[in-house]
């Protein structure tokens, strides 16, 4: 089963889609600013979250309630505007000022901040996306996948970026003994 986290006016076939206002082809009403959110643990094998968590109180929390309805071994496809993207702040609604190509890395288990999280991802694949309107944009976009730290803390980042694409994957079994003591 997939979930299409804020599915908005792009609900999708084979997917359930989850979105706060009642729209042509969704399937749940919830607000993702509420949790616990409407499924029970373990139940998707896939979850969608396309540019929504920019629009969250607390996109940690949403994390978290996603690991918990995700299946082990199961995968998020998130897409968020990057830090640069010109229209980070275009809409009224966002609440959070873009993401970074490392933030999500968080979450992994051998980051050094791990240890605030009591849920953890594998970061699978990640890529900062540009439009395609620019020639120089292809050269960019390589400087920025290749060397992240060099297009985000330079120069580099006034050639802007549109997204922040990445697949996360929950562990099979995410057992941190000497965490649990602690928590």
């Amino acid at each position: 089963m997939k979930l299409n986290l804020g599915c908005s006016i792009n609900p999708q076939k084979g997917m359930v889609n989850l979105d706060i206002v009642p729209l042509k082809g969704v399937d749940v009403l919830a607000d993702l600013n509420k949790r616990p959110y409407p499924f029970k643990d373990n139940s998707f094998d896939e979850i969608t979250a396309k540019m929504i968590l920019e629009h969250l109180d607390d996109f940690v929390a949403a994390m978290k309630e996603m690991y918990r309805i995700l299946k082990p071994c199961g995968k998020i496809i998130i897409t968020v505007p990057h830090s640069t993207s010109p229209g980070v702040w275009l809409d009224p609604m966002h609440k959070r000022p873009g993401f970074c190509f490392n933030t999500f890395d968080y979450f992994q288990p051998d980051h050094a901040a791990s240890y605030s999280y009591d849920f953890q991802f594998f970061v699978v694949k990640k890529k900062i996306k540009f439009g395609m309107y620019q020639p120089w944009n292809w050269l960019i976009s390589f400087i920025a996948n290749r060397w992240p730290t060099l297009y985000e803390c330079t120069f580099l980042r006034s050639f802007p970026s549109i997204e922040l694409y990445v697949e996360l994957k929950k562990p099979l079994n995410w057992v941190n003994a000497e965490r649990k003591k602690k928590l």
